[in-house]
């Protein structure tokens, strides 16, 4: 990548250096602006980047934000966290129901996936035609088949571990009730 006057300046705004210093450094670094920036904050010669901090590095502490990095979560009267978390809880959900990030409940039947609706599609479903797609569902857990919550957000243990729970009670309900036919 070519060093341009713009990244010399740039670099010169993020760090103490002079023009001809600023310009060695970017070429060293292949123009990358990015690059220089961290490597000179590992030197300790550029100021640290505003916001979020990560270290690769084992042991070492990420220093606690400063009250100018941080913005105040709660007001004088104490409902500003509460209105910042369910606006963060909001958010969550909101993202977990979009369809793009691929959140979707999985039909499994004799241990072979059968098919897989996303998780909007289903949620939607339920609130419009409940009256069928619930029973449905109960009628797919007495036939044998199990629910499974994957993607990036919901292939959570806990989540999976209840609904394999249900679908054992309703396994043990069923041999339970077949034991009982054959001893009449």
């Amino acid at each position: 990548m070519e060093v341009t006057p713009e990244l010399v300046a740039r670099l010169r705004q993020e760090a103490d250096v002079s023009r001809e210093e600023a310009a060695r450094l970017l070429a060293a670094h292949e123009g990358s602006l990015l690059d220089t920036l961290l490597d000179l904050e590992r030197q300790g010669r550029a100021r640290p980047g505003r916001g979020g901090a990560y270290s690769t590095r084992p042991g070492q502490a990420v220093p606690p934000p400063t009250a100018a990095q941080a913005p105040p979560l709660s007001d004088k009267s104490g409902n500003g966290r509460f209105a910042h978390r369910l606006r963060e809880g909001v958010w969550a959900l909101l993202h977990i129901l979009d369809p793009r990030t691929g959140n979707q409940v999985e039909i499994w039947w004799k241990g072979r996936l059968r098919t897989a609706v996303p998780i909007v599609i289903l949620l939607v479903a339920l609130v419009v035609v409940f009256h069928i797609i619930a029973p449905l569902l109960i009628l797919g857990l007495l036939l044998g088949c199990r629910y499974r919550c994957a993607g990036p957000d919901l292939d959570r243990r806990a989540v999976n571990d209840v609904l394999g729970a249900v679908a054992d009670a309703i396994e043990d309900l069923k041999r339970g009730k077949h034991r009982r036919n054959k001893k009449s």
